[in-house]
């Protein structure tokens, strides 16, 4: 291992052991202001990101864990727990983590594209076409979504349509390159 690699490794668990010494539970949460509250959020969820950039998975997981015990309902907390647990190899997990996050964040889009992404992979087309939709029900222009809903219009061999939405995937992109 390199000295940058342990240097954050070092930091993502020193991180974590920190916040979990602190003795912070949801029953102390409501002690906390709303201010010191995201802080202490903001601060768990980029320590999670730094240790899953950096392969440290279980370190990453144990930050989410404490983020998730402070604010049950946050969608960024369960989507980086399924991003963690994919890079784990674990899409049964990563599946569970990110439904739990469609549900508790109905409007929240990063997990639902995600799930959708896997159930695609698993040829679960009905499920992902599902969440697809609800995306572009709220943002029809949602470069992603375009896309996931041409290749799950590939799968179920209807050319045209899926040629027809991975063109406007295109073209969303290419808008949003240009501004």
């Amino acid at each position: 291992m390199n000295s940058s690699y342990k240097s954050v490794l070092r930091l993502c668990l020193a991180l974590v052991m920190l916040h979990l010494l602190s003795g912070s539970t949801s029953s102390q949460a409501g002690e906390l202001s709303k201010a010191e509250q995201t802080k202490q959020n903001r601060s768990l969820l980029k320590s999670a990101v730094r240790c899953i950039q950096h392969d440290s998975l279980e370190s990453a997981l144990r930050a989410l864990d404490s983020l998730l015990a402070i604010d049950p309902d946050n969608p960024d907390a369960y989507y980086y727990k399924g991003l963690a647990h994919l890079h784990n190899g674990d899409t049964v997990l990563a599946i569970a983590d990110l439904s739990t996050g469609t549900a508790v964040a109905p409007l929240a889009s990063r997990n639902k594209l995600l799930l959708a992404r896997l159930y695609l992979d698993r040829g679960n087309v009905n499920e992902a076409q599902t969440l697809i939709d609800e995306v572009l029900a709220i943002k029809p222009s949602e470069g992603e979504a375009l896309y996931l809903r041409g290749l799950s219009l590939l799968a179920v061999q209807d050319t045209a349509a899926a040629l027809n939405k991975l063109e406007q995937a295109i073209r969303t992109g290419l808008s949003k390159a240009q501004k």
